[in-house]
């Protein structure tokens, strides 16, 4: 016995990398693993661990030059609109402010943190089933539904289909009408 109190009395298999990469243990191939005793605990150790931590070089803390770092960093929330496209101009990207019209209506349709539309094309059973979903409506959803089933009907040889769900203030539309939906919310100013 080693002053340690090492031993060798645990056999254990020893593992092997297969070809295939995976780790096997043989079972028939035992070898001793030297092992420590620890009070009632058996523990196998390396043969020499190391003494000191290795050496980091030194680093110099520079705050003014963060400003370079911030610019790289992504930003945590979408910036405020520009205050020239509030003026109901599209932008470049074909965005379009909320108009004031959109506040005198029984029903308010709010924009998504990044100044979207919530208008989402759900497409369900391998594409068999297409529904157009509305959130994020407040006020009266019936009327809401109403004038969209009007104004979809105009457009639409078949007939519209809809799913208005107040809990969770929701509108579903049976159907591919995303670009008419959006047409539909800009011409009330939302």
């Amino acid at each position: 016995m080693a002053s340690l109190g090492r031993t060798f009395s645990s056999l254990r298999p020893r593992r092997f990398l297969l070809s295939n990469g995976t780790k096997s243990f043989q079972r028939y191939l035992l070898t001793p693993v030297p092992t420590y005793k620890a009070g009632n605990l058996n523990l196998a150790c390396p043969e020499k661990l190391p003494e000191t931590p290795p050496e980091y070089p030194g680093y110099k803390v520079c705050k003014e030059d963060f400003k370079y770092v911030e610019r790289l960093l992504p930003k945590d929330i979408v910036p405020p609109p520009p205050a020239e496209s509030l003026t109901g101009v599209p932008t470049p990207s074909g965005w379009i402010p909320p108009n004031e019209n959109g506040l005198k209506r029984p029903y308010f349709v709010n924009r998504t943190k990044n100044h979207m539309f919530p208008l989402y094309l759900e497409v369900k059973y391998h594409g068999t089933r297409i529904l157009t979903k509305i959130c994020k409506i407040d006020g009266n959803i019936w009327k809401l539904e109403s004038d969209l089933r009007t104004y979809l009907q105009e457009r639409s040889t078949k007939e519209i289909f809809t799913q208005v769900h107040e809990v969770s203030s929701f509108i579903r539309v049976r159907g591919d009408y995303c670009e008419d939906v959006c047409k539909f919310l800009l011409s009330k100013g939302f």
